[in-house]
């Protein structure tokens, strides 16, 4: 399988140290050294993390953006110079291509409500994969019941991968978005998204959880530890005065991963 480490990886991974910078990895559950394995939820906070959060509340905490006074100026400073050094790390060409958000759930219905909306037409088709998780797909059925659009699945086999050729083959004029996981966090599937993400955009299709720049793999979004728990995305350009409201329309609720909402996608 392609999830399996080769052994000079694992050589390389030094759980021990990794465990240490952790400190509720500290304590036991049952009896037992904890094992947590629930990150796509919630992630355990590294003690750099952790300093930094009690050092802004300690001595930063401001509104972001909207304060003039030294706190604010401070508080903005840090906040935007986080946007810079995520524009780096990901090698994106603007750090305006980096959008922070609230969560990854706001973040897929950012995408959903407006990129996709004002564009789908009925007939059109939105390409997920069977092992996405909820916040994947629920947007996009979402905006599928308002334009007449419809949500469709590759599938994957028993033992839990993506079959990429038939990916690609769904990949047909009617398809105007895919959004495909990188990593699943139920399956541990690591999916090849580079290749996904070529065969997307050779024929002219948003990718929706693809690589954005060159040199990363991919470029999900995800939740950040910060004071304003806010997540992160990061554009495929810079933000467009053609692009709708990034909200959903009045009176309806942005789609949450909720197991009851889910309904259905075809083959």
């Amino acid at each position: 399988m392609n999830t399996q480490a080769s052994r000079g990886d694992i050589a390389a991974f030094d759980v021990a140290r990794i465990r240490a910078g952790f400190p509720i990895l500290s304590r036991q559950v049952h009896g037992k050294p904890l094992v947590y394995f629930d990150n796509a939820n919630t992630s355990q906070k590294p003690i750099e993390v952790i300093d930094t959060v009690d050092r802004f509340y300690r001595e930063t905490n401001a509104n972001v953006a909207r304060a003039v006074h030294s706190l604010g100026e401070a508080a903005t400073s840090a906040y935007e110079g986080a946007r810079d050094k995520i524009a780096r790390f990901i090698n994106a060409p603007t750090r305006d291509e980096v959008i922070f958000t609230s969560g990854t759930t706001q973040a897929m219905n950012t995408v959903a409500y407006s990129y996709a909306m004002p564009r789908l037409q009925p007939g059109d088709e939105i390409l997920v994969t069977t092992m996405e998780h909820h916040a994947n797909i629920v947007p996009w059925q979402l905006v599928a019941a308002r334009t007449g659009a419809k949500v469709i699945a590759a599938p994957i086999t028993q033992s839990g991968e993506l079959i990429v050729e038939e990916f690609i083959a769904r990949l047909n004029p009617r398809v105007k978005l895919a959004g495909v996981t990188h990593v699943s966090n139920v399956l541990g599937t690591i999916n090849p998204i580079r290749e996904l993400a070529k065969a997307c955009r050779a024929r002219g299709i948003p990718p929706g959880e693809a690589p954005v720049v060159p040199d990363r793999e991919g470029v999900p979004a995800f939740p950040r530890a910060e004071p304003s728990d806010r997540g992160r995305r990061a554009a495929a350009r810079p933000p467009r005065p053609d692009l709708e409201p990034p909200h959903a329309p009045r009176g309806e609720p942005y789609a949450m991963s909720d197991c009851g909402r889910v309904a259905p996608i075809s083959p």
